[in-house]
């Protein structure tokens, strides 16, 4: 093996039919680079400046990348005779999908039905606003068998860090 290396190495690189690569240009180190003065900060709110200027820039890159999104949002609430609210969900539509982002219904509720027909109603709204894919996320002390009897299925599983708490990831075609 040396022996051929040798052989190889000692032909002349004009000779051989190939010309010498000049090698890539270093790109400097991460620490050599100069970067801007910054400073980090956490805030809380939700009307808070720094919170809609992210969300601004998110939104441009979002556009630039994949088009215009059509984001709409909506709530399907549950009312009793007297108006109070006893439960509902909270969705949101974009990139022709519908996430449904909460959902919770009064223990006394319960078993009836009832979250079946929010659920419904919330992907018959999120179809109307132009969702073929409908999806959300559930803990495992949720309704995790409620969805999958309506059609939804696991795509993702996250274990979380507490013991037995696990937060399922599901999706369904509309």
């Amino acid at each position: 093996r040396r022996s051929v290396r040798r052989a190889v190495s000692a032909v002349p690189a004009a000779a051989s039919g190939m010309t010498k690569a000049k090698p890539a240009p270093k790109r400097p180190s991460r620490s050599s680079r100069k970067t801007p003065d910054i400073k980090l900060s956490v805030r809380s709110g939700a009307n808070d400046k720094a919170r809609k200027a992210i969300l601004d820039g998110l939104n441009r890159h979002n556009i630039a990348s994949a088009g215009p999104y059509h984001y709409s949002q909506f709530t399907v609430a549950v009312t009793d005779a007297q108006g109070r609210v006893r439960g509902g969900g909270v969705a949101q539509g974009y990139f022709e999908a519908g996430f449904i982002k909460l959902v919770w219904l009064s223990p006394t509720l319960r078993g009836r039905g009832i979250a079946t027909q929010f659920i419904t109603r919330a992907e018959r709204e999120a179809k109307k606003r132009g969702a073929r894919l409908a999806y959300l996320d559930t803990f495992s002390f949720q309704a995790r068998p409620l969805y999958e009897k309506l059609g939804y299925r696991v795509f993702g599983t996250l274990k979380m860090p507490r013991k037995g708490v696990s937060r399922y990831y599901m999706a369904k075609r509309l």
